[in-house]
C-alpha cells in the first residue's frame, strides 16, 4: 500500500477590511492541485469529523468550518465518496491512544507506510532520526 499524494492545504493571505490580514483557503487552488496530483481514480475520501475548541473565538471558528466547507465542496464536485469519522474512532482502528499528539499518529503513520515517511514529517521531506525511528527513507 502506497500513498498517492499529501496535499497542503492553499492558504492565501489575503487584506482584511481595516488593514488587518487574515488566511483563507482558495477553493479553486484547491480543485487545482486535488486534480493535478491525484487524477480522477479516487475510491474514497476521508475527511475527518470536527468539531469547535473550547476557547477558539468565533471568527475562527467560522474560518475554520468554512475550511472544512471548501474541502468537502471540491472532493463532492470531483465526484468522489466521503467518509467521514472522529479523530476517536481512526485512532482507535489504527492503536493510538485517543488524546495523543500529532507526533505519535505521524510515528504510527511511519510504521504502517514506512516507504513514505517523509510525508508525514513537520518539514515534509525532512526526515530526521527523532521523526523516522526504524523507518527508512526515500531517496
Amino acid at each position: 500500500m502506497r500513498v498517492v499524494a499529501v496535499i497542503d492545504m492553499p492558504a492565501l493571505t489575503v487584506g482584511k477590511g481595516s488593514g488587518g490580514k487574515r488566511r483563507e483557503i482558495s477553493p479553486q487552488m484547491l480543485a487545482v492541485e486535488i486534480g493535478r496530483v491525484v487524477g480522477r481514480q479516487v475510491a474514497m475520501v476521508y475527511i475527518e469529523r470536527v468539531s469547535a475548541m473550547p476557547g477558539q473565538g468565533v471568527t475562527g471558528m467560522f474560518q475554520f468550518g468554512r475550511s472544512l466547507g471548501i474541502a468537502e465542496g471540491v472532493v463532492a464536485a470531483l465526484g468522489w465518496p466521503i467518509t467521514y469519522m472522529s479523530s476517536a474512532v481512526w485512532k482507535k482502528a489504527l492503536g493510538i491512544r485517543v488524546g495523543a499528539g500529532k507526533d505519535d499518529s505521524r510515528a504510527k503513520a511511519c510504521q504502517l507506510l514506512p516507504l513514505d515517511a517523509e510525508l508525514w514529517t513537520p518539514r515534509r521531506g525532512v526526515v530526521n532520526s527523532t521523526q523516522a525511528v526504524g523507518a527508512p527513507t526515500r531517496h
